[in-house]
C-alpha cells in the first residue's frame, strides 16, 4: 500500500478503480472511519463533490466494500457493532446504494430486507438460468447471494440450488467476494466463484 491512514483510524476493507478522462481515481471504503477516502493517479487525496453522502441510510450503517460497474460506484453497507473494524450479521443488516463518481447518491437499491453483511459483487452472464442479466451481491453475514433487477434496481430473491433452496457457503463460512469465469483459466464463462472465509 502507498497510502497508509490506520493511525488515523482508517480501516479499508474494498477498493474501486475508476478510469476518466480526468485522470485515474482509486476510492477505498473506510469501514473505521465510516466514509469513502479518494486518491488520485499519485496517492493524493480528492474531496468529490459529493462526498458519498447517504442521508437515507440509518447512522449505524457503514461502507465495507466498494466496486466498478457499468460506470457507476456500487457501496456495500454493513452493520457497524461498535467495535473497531467488526461488523454484525444477521438477516436484513446490509444496504447497497449506487452512486456516480463524484460521490453523488444515484440510488439505494432496494434489498427487501434479504442482505446479511454484503460484500461481494458480480454481474451474471446471459447463460445463468434463471438469473441471467441479474446483478449479484454475495453476503459474508450468512454465505448467501442475492440477486438484483438491474433495470428497476430491486432484489429479486435468493441465488437458488437445484433443491429449490437458497445456495449457501454453510453455516461455518461466509463469502467475501465472487467472479464468473473467463472462459479459460478462471473456468467457464458461466460458472459463479466464491471466495470464503471460515469462522
Amino acid at each position: 500500500m502507498t497510502v497508509d491512514n490506520a493511525e488515523a483510524g482508517a480501516s479499508y476493507f474494498g477498493c474501486a478503480a475508476s478510469e476518466a478522462a480526468s485522470g485515474n481515481r482509486l476510492y477505498a471504503a473506510d469501514f473505521g472511519r465510516n466514509g469513502i477516502d479518494v486518491f488520485d493517479a499519485n496517492w493524493n487525496p480528492i474531496a468529490v463533490a459529493g462526498g458519498f453522502a447517504n442521508p437515507c441510510l440509518p447512522a449505524d450503517y457503514y461502507p465495507w466494500n466498494i466496486q466498478y460497474i457499468d460506470g457507476s460506484l456500487f457501496v456495500a453497507y454493513a452493520k457497524y457493532s461498535g467495535l473497531p473494524g467488526e461488523e454484525l450479521h444477521g438477516k436484513g443488516f446490509g444496504r447497497i446504494a449506487e452512486f456516480d463518481l463524484d460521490g453523488n447518491l444515484i440510488k439505494n437499491w432496494e434489498d427487501l430486507g434479504l442482505l446479511n453483511a454484503p460484500w461481494g459483487f458480480a454481474v451474471a452472464p446471459a447463460d445463468f438460468g434463471d438469473m441471467s442479466g441479474k446483478w449479484l451481491v454475495s453476503d459474508f453475514g450468512d454465505g448467501r447471494v442475492t440477486a438484483f433487477d438491474r433495470s428497476s434496481k430491486k432484489a429479486t430473491g435468493y441465488l437458488l440450488g437445484h433443491n429449490g433452496k437458497p445456495v449457501s457457503v454453510g453455516g461455518i463460512c461466509g463469502i467475501w467476494g465472487i467472479v464468473f469465469g473467463n472462459g479459460a483459466s478462471l473456468g467457464e464463462h458461466n460458472h459463479l466463484c466464491a471466495r470464503s472465509w471460515s469462522r
